[in-house]
Order: C-alpha cells, then sequence, then structure tokens
C-alpha cells in the first residue's frame, strides 16, 4: 500500500514554479539577498564584497540564491496610475506634463505616444506617484492647465 501511495505523490505536480511568500516565513538568506542587491543597485558599495560584508551574509551564500529571489512589485499598487491625454500637436505640453510630474516627485514608467491627427496626438503615460503627495485632484487641475492640453483622465486602481 505504501509504495502505490508514493506513486500517486509523485505524479502531482506543483501548482506553479513560482510562489509569493511573505519574508518573514522564510529564512534571513533570502532577505539578506535582497538587500545585497539594493546595496549594488542603489551604487551604496563598489562591489558584491562589500555589500555582502555590509549586509552580513557570505558570497557563496549569495551567488547561490542571486538569481533565484526577486522583490515583488504589485502592479495593482494604489500609487500606480496612467494619464491619458489628448495634445495640440505644436505645443510643448508633452515635455511640461513630464517636467511638472518630476518635479512632484513622481517616476514615469512609460509613455507612449499616438502618430499626430488632425493636429492633436494622443498620449498614455504611466506614472509612479509614491513620491508626491498623492492629491490626484490637484494633479488634474495643474496638469490640465499646461497649455495645448485638450483632454486630460487620470486611471488608477480604486480605494478597497
Amino acid at each position: 500500500m505504501a509504495d502505490s501511495s508514493r506513486q500517486g505523490q509523485s505524479a502531482i505536480k506543483p501548482v506553479s514554479e513560482y510562489l509569493l511568500i511573505k519574508t518573514e516565513v522564510l529564512p534571513e538568506v533570502f532577505s539578506n539577498v535582497m538587500r545585497v542587491k539594493a546595496l549594488l543597485q542603489a551604487g551604496a558599495v563598489n562591489s558584491v564584497n562589500e555589500a555582502v560584508k555590509e549586509v552580513g551574509m557570505s558570497r557563496s551564500a549569495f551567488y547561490k540564491y542571486r538569481d533565484s529571489v526577486q522583490a515583488y512589485e504589485d502592479p495593482m499598487s494604489k500609487d500606480l496610475m496612467t494619464i491619458v491625454a489628448t495634445l495640440l500637436r505644436e505645443s510643448d505640453a508633452l515635455a511640461e506634463i513630464i517636467l511638472y510630474l518630476t518635479d512632484q516627485g513622481a517616476k514615469l514608467l512609460n509613455i507612449s505616444q499616438s502618430l499626430p491627427r488632425h493636429g492633436f496626438v494622443d498620449l498614455m503615460l504611466s506614472v509612479d506617484i509614491a513620491g508626491t503627495d498623492g492629491d490626484r485632484v490637484a494633479l488634474r487641475r495643474e496638469l490640465s492647465k499646461i497649455p495645448g492640453v485638450r483632454r486630460l483622465e487620470l486611471w488608477s486602481r480604486e480605494e478597497e
């Protein structure tokens, strides 16, 4: 009987190759790998050696897990928004929108612009507004004031 139950278990395939797990239930080495990656990406250290020393882990552990551990960013985060606008073709509205957003601390994630038609272009910007005050009403009001903006909509995840 034990043999038949083992055969059944080996035939069961995992649901997914990837799992989403809270870091607090994982061994500390996985969080350390992410801290080393963050130090390297930020340029806070000059080498992997410096980063692993600062974090307090071995280089071999870092290299063992570095390709298997990635940060998860929720694509439906409340701080992500899409700006959809129609702009006059001959205006500097796109440049002004980008300047305003970056001055406010927003991060541009994606810019898509249509080909001009009838003197207008359609624009779609994906923006992370986590670094701003988050006031969407003020953001819409200020972006609508930019010369050359003919239509403007802000799309974001509704508050739960």
